[in-house]
């Protein structure tokens, strides 16, 4: 059975994970870290308490006004820095949606980013993206930041299809693509990054049914 928490959960899951994110963003230089701010108009969450702030809104149904939430360090080494922005919609009966938002950065020319987007279905049974699906992204708004993305690149399709219907689904699909996974079981690329951030009280446990979910979505 898949794992679904609940909003209250799910954010902690966010936190967790950002805050995993905003200690490797601090291994960086003065330096560095100015440059991705820079790349990102200054619109990253660089303050603990501050996520801690922002997530307890949103995982009461409210308004937050989020930045962008640094990545633990990815796999490879062509991207430097991930940051992703959740945009939640609660929902009826404590159902919620959420997409994120994700730029990339890449330690070239003083920087260059590129971004994308994992979606949820649209609402509207019409709509031509009416599935789970990820595609690329040239800007963001709100808060207004543009990639390097080229502009010939195309931003509308491909819309990649993804079988996920859950909110944590979609952020596994996002944490796997920057950080891998190997089917091993050892802790490696995603499943370390999941343990390494969750490893305390809850968090722990939650950290575990995390991992089943994801070797349940990918085998």
């Amino acid at each position: 059975m898949a794992y679904e928490p609940d909003l209250e959960t799910f954010c902690d899951i966010l936190r967790d994970y950002s805050r995993h994110g905003l200690t490797y963003f601090k291994t960086h230089s003065t330096a560095l870290q100015g440059m991705l701010r820079a790349s990102l108009g200054g619109h990253i969450e660089d303050n603990d308490d501050r996520i801690e702030r922002k997530l307890a809104t949103l995982k009461k149904g409210g308004q937050a006004d989020l930045s962008f939430l640094p990545m633990p360090k990815p796999s490879g080494k062509e991207i430097k820095a991930g940051f992703f922005l959740p945009r939640i919609v609660p929902g009826d009966e404590g159902k919620y949606q959420c997409s994120f938002e994700i730029i990339f950065w890449i330690e070239r020319d003083r920087g260059k980013t590129f971004g994308m987007r994992f979606e949820p279905a649209g609402e509207n049974p019409s709509d031509s993206h009416c599935y789970p699906h990820v595609q690329l992204t040239r800007q963001f708004d709100p808060p207004t930041v543009t990639t390097h993305l080229e502009s010939w690149m195309p931003t509308s399709y491909p819309a990649i299809p993804l079988g996920y219907k859950h909110p944590l689904q979609l952020f596994l699909g996002m944490a796997v693509a920057l950080h891998g996974y190997s089917a091993n079981g050892k802790e490696e690329y995603a499943r370390a990054v999941i343990i390494d951030a969750m490893r305390r009280g809850q968090a722990a446990l939650r950290a575990k049914q995390i991992l089943e979910e994801v070797k349940r979505m990918l085998g």
